[in-house]
């Protein structure tokens, strides 16, 4: 497979967060899409769900690090 973009990572952490109502840690977000996806680069990965989880208003901050 080929590595994911940025949307793409962003719409794969989405799906994750959709899949867990309960919420999940930046760093279980991160190894969930990072195991899916092993051909993306980790810091690739890192970035896009930290913009996602300041810009998005669909991403809500339920804890300190839990999303």
């Amino acid at each position: 497979m080929a590595k994911l973009n940025r949307s793409q990572i962003q719409d794969e952490a989405r799906a994750i967060l959709t899949a867990n109502p309960g919420g999940l840690r930046w760093a279980e977000v991160l190894k969930a899409v990072g195991s899916a996806h092993s051909e993306t680069p980790a810091n690739s990965i890192r970035g896009a769900t930290h913009l996602l989880f300041h810009g998005a208003d669909d991403v809500v901050k339920i804890a300190r690090g839990t999303y």
